[in-house]
């Protein structure tokens, strides 16, 4: 389903670019199948053991330059967490 999204979403041609904001993301399953399809990810866990199972099940998203964000929050914060540890100011996601 959001492989589908992506490509609707890009042949539309009304977007420069796409993401996702998971809360609750667990174990970042979804991402592990679409971080090539979307420009952002980013995934809001409340448990810190889950984003560390995470991290261990995809190492790639530990890489600092990859599209995929796992962070430790809450859906009563998210545009704090995403303001403060997501990206800088001056990213294109804003």
């Amino acid at each position: 389903m959001f492989k589908e999204l992506a490509q609707s979403v890009a042949k539309s041609g009304k977007y420069e670019s796409t993401a996702i904001i998971e809360v609750g993301m667990g174990t970042a399953e979804l991402f592990s199948k679409v971080d090539g399809d979307f420009d952002m990810l980013v995934g809001i866990e409340l448990s810190q053991g889950m984003i560390d199972l995470a991290n261990a099940l995809h190492p790639k998203f530990r890489d600092p330059e990859t599209n995929v964000k796992l962070l430790n929050g809450n859906a009563l914060e998210l545009n704090d967490v995403i303001e403060e540890k997501a990206y800088q100011p001056d990213h294109k996601f804003w």
